[in-house]
């Protein structure tokens, strides 16, 4: 069972229940929030370890992958999680042995037997190198998702040493080569082994920095902008 999945299809029916509201079709809209609110309370149930204080995987059989990766906090995308599995959730991200440190977010946990080893990739021969593919090397689309569920959880503090790892990373390797990365490394904060050099997706990470300044944010209220990462908002 995908957490990164269910997540994302959880904000979309929250996002498509709004934008029914706006058009004024309350079925529709009613529909929608019935859905997100059922798969929310499925990902609650399902994908939350208690024992572990994160989510996590699951097999079909509902043997838990203990697998730790950026898609463990996905849910907060969505707005799934209490108050009080929230504050279990900071204590992975900013643990500097699982997730945090100067470079931000490593794609496999540091405590992983796998993170910084040498993979293959698919069905090829091909050995890459240690902190390539999925061996805990550091993408823009995962940041910039953990970064809008640390912002919907309220996670001001920690949303905004987020946005500027993620800043500071983007930077180091545009300012030093004009690299635009497809992925970096999470030691260095160079461009990873067998990463492109020039990726799009790379300005993600650049784009949290400017949504510290000034963001309409898809769970806020319908018209308000929100200044900085104090909370204060204003209507449109």
């Amino acid at each position: 069972i995908s957490l990164d999945a269910s997540s994302q299809k959880c904000w979309n029916f929250e996002i498509l229940h709004k934008m029914a509201l706006i058009l004024g079709d309350n079925v529709k809209s009613d529909n929608y929030k019935l859905c997100y609110e059922k798969l929310k309370e499925k990902i609650n149930s399902t994908l939350w370890n208690e024992e572990e204080g994160i989510y996590l995987n699951r097999y079909v059989s509902g043997k838990w992958s203990l697998v730790k990766s950026p898609t463990c906090f996905y849910p907060m995308l969505a707005g799934c999680p209490t108050e009080e599995m929230t504050k279990r959730l900071m204590a992975h991200l900013t643990n500097e042995d699982e997730f945090w440190g100067e470079y931000v977010l490593v794609t496999l946990s540091k405590d992983n037997p796998g993170f910084g080893k040498t993979s293959r990739y698919g069905h090829d021969e091909v050995e890459y190198p240690p902190y390539s593919y999925w061996r805990g090397n550091i993408w823009a689309p995962t940041n910039y998702l953990v970064y809008e569920g640390l912002k919907r959880c309220n996670q001001d503090e920690i949303s905004a040493l987020f946005a500027q790892k993620s800043v500071d990373l983007w930077w180091k390797s545009w300012s030093e080569h004009n690299y635009a990365c497809e992925n970096y490394h999470p030691i260095t904060g160079d461009r990873s082994p067998m990463a492109h050099k020039h990726y799009n997706w790379s300005m993600l990470l650049a784009l949290s920095g400017l949504q510290e300044i000034i963001d309409i944010e898809g769970w806020g209220e319908h018209g308000s902008i929100r200044f900085g990462n104090s909370g204060v908002r204003e209507d449109n």
